[in-house]
């Protein structure tokens, strides 16, 4: 008998992922992947980023390259760059338009490189983090552009689960997590949802990533005042550069956050993310408290801060994030996902961003300062959770929705979804 592989047009043509490994922070064996995705009649390719950046294509001043929107895909690493958000990039500061161009000769030869790439080898599926980063950006421009396969992964609260998108690409708040939730609610009972969330919050700590762990130091809070926390996450981090409302920048709500609490005898704890203090930005610039130098630069804030006694910035990472969210009477976020552990710990919730868990009845959403005044103000007299709710999102979200982290789980979602 001929050996199979003579009669090559019966076989499945072989399908090629390329994947972008440089971007480390999920831990994977990508040798193990790669044997398991051979044995799925797929081929494994390594997005080499230095080739990329280094590859030769036509100069331009446009911002489009290929029909593929230079401004969007080097949104995300331009803000990094200079430490602030989209909102504030200005195309007639000569600093920022410098930064800009640079980075977009750079995306320029990414485009280049990766069209060159797929074609080789018929690259069909893309296995990308976060959906930002550039080099990620400009695949999933590429991928959408040209029909074929995305998959976005990226950690989320439990180090043991995987958040993952195969619509949007994008895997921080722009994923499938509420078509989940609304799949799935009519049919999970309220026991199981509520034992999983209460066997959570028992062992909380234990699913921390260690770029997201807190001590054990309790804050003594002044007595007989209401106490509002706010829940900070890296300043720059891509949940806050393109989901926040109509504020500035999260340093702009901790300004509104302290006249209110000054004003209305509150006691107000702005718990800094633990990350800026020695991790690095996605452009490899230690973050070196950015919020807290933000701050340090605020004359609004700074005028209040200095002469109060009850306003507590832990930008050292001082405190216990758990026991702050379960000493507090209301917690402000822009979306991090410590706002849903608040409601678990039935904790009212304001967002000022647009987040995976908000606006399905659980949370408040201030749009704009006059609404997180409003909200304040409401959830101080009356603070009532819809933790029914929150339980059963989160459940979904963690349990349904996520997959399990490992290689072989990863490798069966990315071929079957």
């Amino acid at each position: 008998m001929w050996p199979l592989d003579k009669f090559s047009f019966f076989a499945k043509p072989r399908q090629g992922v390329l994947s972008l490994d440089y971007y480390s922070w999920f831990n994977f064996n990508y040798d193990a992947i790669t044997t398991l995705l051979e044995t799925r009649g797929y081929s494994y390719h390594k997005y080499d980023i230095n080739d990329a950046r280094l590859t030769v294509c036509a100069s331009s001043e446009s911002c489009s390259y290929r029909d593929i929107d230079l401004d969007s895909a080097i949104a995300y690493t331009v803000c990094n760059e200079l430490e602030i958000l989209p909102g504030i990039v200005d195309l007639n500061n000569d600093i920022h338009r410098s930064v800009i161009e640079k980075w977009r000769a750079i995306a320029r030869s990414c485009v280049e490189y990766t069209l060159k790439v797929v074609s080789e080898k018929k690259i069909t599926v893309f296995l990308l983090p976060q959906g930002y980063v550039l080099e990620a950006a400009i695949c999933r421009l590429v991928a959408i552009n040209l029909g074929l396969q995305i998959f976005a992964i990226e950690n989320t609260l439990h180090n043991d689960r995987l958040l993952w998108d195969n619509i949007s690409g994008i895997t921080v708040n722009y994923n499938l997590s509420r078509n989940y939730f609304w799949k799935y609610k009519d049919s999970i009972k309220l026991e199981a949802a509520e034992a999983y969330a209460i066997n959570y919050l028992r062992n909380i700590k234990q699913f921390k990533a260690p770029e997201h762990t807190s001590p054990t130091k309790i804050l003594n809070f002044p007595q007989n005042k209401k106490i509002v926390v706010f829940l900070a996450q890296v300043y720059t981090d891509s949940s806050v550069l393109f989901n926040i409302y109509n504020f500035i920048d999260p340093v702009h709500i901790i300004e509104i956050l302290t006249e209110y609490c000054f004003r209305n005898d509150c006691a107000l704890v702005i718990k800094l993310h633990p990350k800026e203090i020695s991790g690095n930005s996605i452009v490899n610039t230690p973050l070196d408290r950015l919020t807290w130098r933000k701050l340090s630069a605020s004359e609004r804030f700074r005028k209040i801060y200095n002469n109060s006694s009850d306003i507590t910035v832990d930008y050292n990472n001082d405190y216990d994030t758990f026991m702050l969210i379960q000493s507090s009477d209301v917690c402000v976020t822009v979306n991090s996902m410590s706002g849903l552990e608040a409601c678990l710990y039935n904790k009212p919730v304001i967002n000022c961003g647009h987040a995976s868990y908000s606006g399905l009845g659980f949370t408040s959403e201030a749009q704009d300062e006059g609404l997180l005044i409003y909200f304040l103000d409401r959830m101080l007299k009356d603070p009532s959770v819809n933790t029914n709710i929150a339980m059963l999102f989160f459940y979904i979200f963690l349990d349904r929705y996520c997959i399990k982290k490992d290689e072989a789980t990863l490798v069966e979602a990315l071929t079957n979804r």
